[in-house]
């Protein structure tokens, strides 16, 4: 059964949507303080960036492709786990896995309405995970993953966790949506060599004059607590580790949509142990950018200065209304249906705040398949 309530998640106050995944999909906008920009669904699916659907992480369609599309365009795990002589594949927030295992999923959305947490538990294989997206102002977006044993007995599987389908710079979105097989031949990204940043960039810009025009710019994503694990910069080898197949680092791929997975062969918890990890991404990078930010990554403190970007925009978005105008409705509907818990997740965002959808999070529309709408637009420049 469907249920909302309130809730807190270290010191911070959530709504809470247990078994949402029985609901219809329906599309939600994440709160910032700044620039940065975000839209996805219950599925998963989602698009981001900063300023303007020509500056988008993952591509900017409308919200019904967006829902369609979680399986290849944003966050995606597979965990491959050891137990008893045998091999289980579990791909949290994938339908697939609804008939074989005992699965319970929520979805939670803080009250200052900038930071939306998935989480999966897998009763048959004692095994929980979770991911949460929030903006951190000059680092860009941020995703943290975890994974926790919650069986009695030490757990050992090898994971894939990252994100699907991340744009190069230099794509708007005309160029997507018309060209995006051919936008596919000109995108490279690399790792760089004894650190966990990728680039995502074009070859070479697209142009139709017989003249060069390189491409400077590109988007950027690397990870925290995270120097353990392989990277994989495509999709190619999800498939292999399905079937069992051993996965290879692949630092550098061409002409294919670009990924950021991470790879760990074999993790080991302890009954009531976890592990985290932290995915930080931002857009329209130069090469001074590149440069400045691999400086900041090598600083023993930098992990603690992208937790204290998002506590910094927890508390610059945060909205405190007068006493005597409630934020929320004095009286809050009880029931769990479908309507009642979209509606108060809606509420989260004070509709006093300005429109901009960099920082109005109010809107959550139920995705159909007849739906076809484009999504509310960003602010120009």
């Amino acid at each position: 059964m469907v249920q909302g309530k309130y809730i807190n998640i270290d010191g911070e106050k959530f709504y809470e949507i247990k078994n949402y995944d029985r609901m219809q999909p329906f599309f939600i906008s994440v709160a910032s303080d700044s620039d940065l920009w975000m839209y996805l669904s219950s599925t998963g699916g989602l698009t981001c960036g900063r300023r303007s659907p020509d500056f988008a992480l993952f591509p900017y369609y409308t919200d019904d492709k967006i829902t369609q599309n979680y399986s290849f365009t944003g966050a995606r795990t597979l965990v491959r786990i050891l137990k008893e002589g045998k091999t289980f594949v579990w791909e949290p927030f994938s339908i697939n896995n609804d008939a074989l295992y005992n699965i319970e999923r929520r979805i939670c959305k803080s009250v200052t309405g900038n930071a939306i947490l998935f989480e999966e538990i897998n009763r048959t294989c004692g095994l929980l995970f979770r991911y949460i997206w929030q903006p951190a102002d000059r680092f860009g977006w941020v995703r943290k993953a975890y994974i926790e044993n919650i069986a009695p007995l030490p757990q050992e599987f090898e994971i894939i966790d990252g994100l699907q389908n991340i744009l190069p710079s230099g794509v708007n979105r005309q160029t997507q949506n018309v060209y995006s097989t051919l936008v596919d031949g000109y995108k490279k990204i690399e790792q760089i060599s004894g650190t966990t940043l990728a680039l995502y960039r074009m070859e070479a810009i697209m142009v139709d004059k017989a003249e060069p025009s390189e491409s400077l710019m590109c988007n950027t994503v690397y990870s925290i607590d995270a120097d353990d694990f392989e990277l994989l910069t495509s999709s190619m080898q999800l498939d292999a580790f399905r079937h069992g197949a051993a996965i290879h680092p692949e630092p550098e791929s061409k002409g294919v949509q670009g990924a950021y997975l991470l790879h760990k062969a074999l993790m080991t918890l302890e009954p009531g142990k976890s592990q985290a990890w932290l995915f930080v991404m931002d857009v329209e990078k130069d090469a001074c950018d590149v440069h400045a930010m691999l400086q900041e990554i090598a600083k023993p403190d930098h992990k603690q200065l992208v937790l204290d970007a998002l506590r910094a925009t927890t508390a610059k978005t945060a909205y405190n209304p007068p006493a005597t105008k409630p934020r929320m409705p004095a009286i809050l509907p009880t029931c769990c249906s479908t309507p009642c818990a979209a509606a108060i997740m809606r509420t989260i965002t004070p509709s006093t705040q300005p429109t901009s959808p960099t920082i109005f999070a109010s809107s959550i529309r139920l995705s159909t398949s007849s739906t076809n709408r484009c999504l509310t637009p960003c602010p120009s420049n």
